[in-house]
């Protein structure tokens, strides 16, 4: 069985899945709240997708088969984050304030809601935006699939990367109530967002990355025009 994963246009939350010649629609932020904090449950837990037909597939595909520079975009990170650390270090020490405990667990609690009340925008809008480019409805044929990377490597790299970054984001909380430094809250903000993004690598682009189980679960006959009859 052939695969593969395709990104879809202006869409963050779902992956394009191509299976032999069929076509599905995978959704990364199921479930809710699992999948944010802990991104490797996502491979646990059997997903809704939906299958769609190839003129739909097709119009929504957007992989371009380019070859960036990975070298020199990497040499180009690594300097610009040396020269924002050599430039905030010296300043992290002007930006402690004293802060009652109290309120400084209201402004972390206001920080890492707004965070992920982001999140949860970015996701809504991703899922109106699909919904809107293909006229979909929730009465339509689907299936219930499980997906796990071909890679053990990516799989030991999520399990290691994410209980790191709840340990760095605790210790930054707990940092800024004790210490009341303006330079740990924005560096734990800063993490704990990137984080809620992290379940964006459960599922890999490109031919033959992921291995998927498929079930049929139920097809039913309220289809838009634009679907009915190629379903």
């Amino acid at each position: 069985m052939n695969s593969e994963v395709l990104h879809l246009k202006k869409n963050f939350r779902y992956n394009l899945i191509k299976i032999d010649e069929d076509y599905y629609i995978l959704d990364r932020d199921k479930p809710y709240f699992l999948v944010y904090f802990l991104p490797f449950i996502y491979w646990m837990v059997p997903k809704r997708a939906i299958k769609i037909s190839a003129e739909s597939a097709h119009q929504l595909q957007t992989i371009k088969h380019i070859n960036p520079d990975k070298g020199g975009a990497s040499f180009a990170y690594a300097g610009t984050s040396m020269a924002i650390a050599n430039f905030l270090g010296p300043l992290a020490y002007m930006f402690e304030i004293d802060l009652p405990p109290l309120l400084a667990g209201f402004i972390v609690f206001l920080l890492l809601s707004s965070a992920l009340y982001f999140r949860f925008t970015v996701s809504k809008t991703s899922k109106r935006s699909l919904m809107r480019q293909l006229g979909l409805h929730d009465n339509l044929y689907y299936c219930t699939m499980w997906v796990v990377p071909k890679s053990l490597k990516r799989i030991g790299l999520l399990l290691i990367i994410s209980p790191v970054f709840l340990y760095l984001i605790a210790g930054g909380v707990v940092g800024f109530i004790r210490y009341g430094s303006l330079f740990i809250l924005f560096v734990f903000t800063f993490l704990f967002t990137f984080y809620l993004f992290l379940n964006s690598a459960t599922v890999l682009p490109g031919k033959n990355t992921m291995r998927f189980w498929v079930r049929q679960k139920r097809t039913d006959s309220l289809m838009t025009k634009s679907e009915s009859g190629s379903l």
